[in-house]
């Protein structure tokens, strides 16, 4: 399968039922950003939302990608566009088309003309790293190994939404929804009551 030029349908999380520890996995954190593929080359970039549509002109500070390839040609990332408001990463100021972001890499699958879709998700990430100079804006956190639990309150303590954990030794699967990535989000309640009025229940 090639996958260079796109569109290349993203990887997706399954959804699990709470935090857990696991040497079998890594996590992350869950971004409250725009899931982004970005397809990169050396004088132009692609931005390519999840649902598949161009939202390169939405972030014209993304062009400059290709500087950062560190001798190679063209590539493609996955990763999650995040926009900041007071030092915090916010949805909102992701949306905004003149707002400032930076591209949370976190996952690499095409670089100069070998599709990378069967490697483990270690080598893939270290092929990552190797190929790009991160910093500005492109981004990549380290991942967390076995240790879900305490990561996950760690991360719900920073108000972020959660983590996503990742089956070592797994390939990538476009399109696919998998248990091989599992989403593990806060979920924030609030207790209220709901009432209503019918015709005719008000007393005279």
């Amino acid at each position: 399968m090639t996958i260079w030029p796109g569109p290349v349908a993203p990887m997706l999380a399954s959804r699990a039922t709470g935090p857990f520890d696991s040497p079998d996995h890594w996590f992350e954190i869950k971004w409250d950003g725009i899931r982004c593929l970005a397809f990169v080359e050396t004088g132009r970039v692609r931005l390519q939302s999840r649902n598949l549509l161009d939202i390169t002109a939405r972030y014209p500070g993304m062009t400059a990608l290709g500087r950062h390839l560190r001798g190679h040609h063209r590539a493609v990332l996955d990763g999650e566009l995040l926009g900041f408001r007071d030092g915090r990463p916010s949805f909102q100021a992701t949306i905004r088309a003149d707002g400032a972001a930076v591209l949370m890499a976190f996952d690499l699958l095409h670089l100069d003309g070998e599709d990378l879709l069967h490697l483990p998700i270690e080598d893939r990430r270290a092929a990552m790293e190797k190929a790009f100079a991160l910093g500005g804006e492109l981004i990549c956190a380290a991942p967390v190994l076995g240790r879900g639990r305490a990561y996950y309150s760690a991360a719900v303590g920073q108000g972020l939404e959660g983590v996503v954990a990742k089956r070592l030794g797994s390939p990538y699967r476009p399109g696919a929804r998998t248990r091989d990535w599992l989403k593990i989000a806060h979920r924030r309640t609030l207790d209220c009551v709901v009432c209503g009025l019918t015709a005719g229940a008000v007393p005279a």
